[in-house]
């Protein structure tokens, strides 16, 4: 019997397999359905015939599937990976990330699919990317977790802008990577930060010098980032004593980044939000702060090499003297802690030099600075261990001579975290206690566009409605901007 079923296999004639396309580009209702797509545009056959809406996924970048073949094998080995919204079975379609529902409505998702992962990426990437989504977001803003508009821009549609520009990715992972290395996580060697700091240096540098206006909205966020990636010079074995004196450039780089691709680029990518900062009135500041500072620089002699630079170090002190006085009169609260994050974007090229130029006088007030930068040192992971080591350094610089007197409240906050003896210090009223807040001043937004003087940024007005974030921009004609 059986010799016979084989005999009669053998005669049987042999039909190969009717050749097929695989759609990989088919409409998102095709794949939702499971059916094949023949990928007409603008509707393809099944949509016109079930009179559906028909949409095809965005074009991204080229992606490789064998990268995305070792991401799935690697994630099955390890348990799983769990990113938002990131489905890995095989084969399906990704399920939509969480939604984040603000005060205007629902904001857009994002779709996490490893079939997005570039290339060259890999799972420590992934694992890199959920920790930023997770996290590490979180200490590139003051108001992340309490506006949920800011949450969602920072864990989602930055992360949607860096999948299409690498050096804006290579510096998210070379942040994340220093976050994780600084809450001592071992999966991610300190090798691996330094990696990605380094290629998003190099990265960031070159595409300013392409000024190609398509990056644009990559350099604008990347000008944040990279102040977080410099700060790796202020610890390890290779820490750089008074690197805060070299820190201030890259503070200065987000003005001038604005300056580069100018404000309507700033407001049509969507990450206005980013750059608020409090207004200053720096007619009322002088007089908030100490006395000693003012003395420091007042008595500047004609024969002293810093005379020429006299009204460079005043200007900078009005700017700190904003902190004194939101410090007494509003207290600590969400604005404070922006101005105080903000300050040094204030930094004037003049003041800049000067500290390059390790003067005495400029980091002395650099130092008072970075008493105030103690009070948001939990918002901040990243500037947290910053201060006590580098006021030792500048009391080391201006030594015992004639200007250590003005190093007493600096020197006398080493050691000290606790914010209301912070702020008696700066203030120098041992039996100061901080006032409530107003309600205004806790309410997200209470900034906008300013200028470096301090001002509202002449050319273009803010206007809270449904559009880009929640807002809607207008120019001064009440145009929206475009």
């Amino acid at each position: 019997m059986t010799d016979r079923m084989e005999a009669n296999d053998a005669n049987r004639p042999y039909h190969s397999k009717r050749p097929h396309r695989k759609s990989r580009a088919g409409c998102i209702s095709c794949k939702t359905r499971k059916v094949k797509c023949d990928e007409v545009r603008p509707s393809c056959r099944h949509c016109t015939l079930r009179k559906e809406q028909c949409v095809y996924p965005k074009a991204q970048t080229p992606f490789s599937r064998a990268s995305s073949t070792l991401v799935r094998r690697e994630m099955s080995r390890h348990g799983g990976l769990a990113l938002p919204g990131f489905e890995i079975t095989p084969g399906s379609t990704p399920s939509p990330g969480p939604e984040v529902v603000g005060p205007y409505g629902t904001s857009p998702n994002f779709i996490y699919d490893p079939m997005w992962i570039p290339a060259d990426r890999n799972l420590t990437d992934l694992r890199l990317v959920h920790h930023f989504t997770t996290k590490t977001y979180a200490s590139l803003s003051s108001w992340t977790g309490a506006e949920p508009r800011i949450t969602h821009l920072l864990s989602v549609k930055l992360l949607e802008l860096a999948l299409e520009t690498p050096f804006l990715l290579d510096g998210i992972l070379g942040l994340t990577a220093m976050h994780m290395n600084f809450l001592g996580n071992v999966d991610v060697s300190p090798a691996i930060a330094s990696m990605y700091r380094a290629r998003a240096m190099a990265g960031y540098r070159a595409a300013i010098e392409a000024a190609d206006p398509q990056t644009f909205p990559a350099l604008l966020a990347s000008s944040i980032i990279v102040c977080g990636l410099a700060s790796a010079e202020f610890r390890g074995p290779d820490a750089k004593p008074l690197f805060v004196l070299d820190w201030l450039a890259f503070w200065r780089g987000i003005a001038l980044m604005i300056q580069l691709t100018r404000v309507q680029t700033v407001i049509t990518s969507g990450l206005a939000v980013l750059f608020y900062r409090p207004q200053i009135d720096l007619s009322k500041t002088p007089t908030h702060l100490p006395s000693n500072l003012l003395f420091m620089v007042s008595s500047i002699r004609p024969n002293d090499p810093d005379y020429p630079h006299v009204n460079v170090y005043y200007t900078f002190l009005k700017y700190l003297g904003a902190l004194y006085r939101a410090l007494d009169i509003e207290g600590f609260g969400p604005k404070l802690t922006l101005r105080i994050i903000t300050f040094l974007s204030f930094s004037t090229e003049a003041f800049i030099e000067l500290a390059r130029e390790r003067r005495p006088r400029a980091a002395i007030i650099v130092a008072h600075y970075l008493v105030f930068l103690k009070i948001v040192r939990e918002t901040l992971w990243w500037v947290s261990d910053v201060s006590d080591r580098e006021i030792h350094n500048i009391a080391g610089l201006v030594g015992l001579g004639p200007l250590s007197e003005f190093m007493r409240v600096p020197k006398a906050a080493i050691g000290v975290s606790d914010k209301v003896e912070l702020g008696r210090l700066l203030l120098e009223t041992p039996t100061w206690e901080p006032p409530i807040p107003k309600e205004d001043e806790t309410q997200w937004p209470f900034g906008g566009f300013v200028d470096q003087e301090g001002l509202p940024a002449k050319e273009w007005e803010v206007e809270v409605g449904k559009l880009n974030q929640g807002y809607i921009f207008k120019n001064k004609n009440g145009e929206i901007a475009e």
